[in-house]
């Protein structure tokens, strides 16, 4: 599988997503078997060894996914993942995590560069995300980012015993644009040129 390496440079920090690779396999895991990931996942159980790797092996073989590590600063700091990627209608739904004890701010790093490498080398018009109702911060990330809700999914992921609603929010390439043309705006006005 083959990606667009995306770098953003401001003065003080390089930031980057790259392809996942093997070498990535086991920082992974470990990360997304953190309890506080598994947490807000739609899997909450610990993932083995072997399920990872053969997961790994059909994200290979499979053109409607890409994963993606977020770098920040030449360090790996998280995962993005694009899934159910259809060309033809420009669609995909993507989800996303910094690894445990990420500094502050790693997130919104993260999803910029994900946004961009949305609209930009994956050429999508819209971003589909899903979010358990019980994951407030990733509520308020997706409305950070410029995401609307679009639905509540109702007892739409049960896990064991547990029921609960899912948010599903939508990003358009041009709400992005206008979004990321404000954002160009307010840094030159204020002077800040990261």
């Amino acid at each position: 599988m083959s990606a667009a390496v995306y770098a953003m440079a401001s003065d003080t920090l390089r930031d980057r997503l790259r392809p996942l690779c093997e070498a990535d396999l086991e920082q992974v895991l470990m990360w997304r078997n953190a309890p506080e990931v598994r947490a807000v996942m739609y899997t909450s159980r610990e993932i083995t060894p072997a399920e990872h790797a053969a997961w790994f092996a059909r994200l290979q073989r499979d053109p409607t996914k890409r994963t993606l590590i977020f770098d920040a600063d030449g360090e790996p700091m998280g995962v993005v993942n694009f899934t159910r990627i259809d060309a033809a209608s420009g669609e995909a739904h993507w989800g996303f995590y910094v690894r445990p004890g990420a500094p502050k701010g790693s997130g919104t790093r993260l999803g910029r560069l994900a946004l961009a490498e949305a609209f930009g080398p994956l050429s999508l018009n819209r971003l589909i995300g899903e979010v358990l109702a019980s994951n407030e911060a990733s509520l308020r990330f997706h409305r950070k980012l410029g995401s609307e809700r679009e639905h509540i999914l109702r007892a739409h992921h049960r896990d064991g015993d547990t029921v609960q609603d899912v948010h599903e929010f939508s990003l358009t390439r041009a709400s992005w644009l206008r979004a990321r043309a404000a954002d160009e705006r307010a840094h030159a006005f204020s002077g800040d040129a990261s």
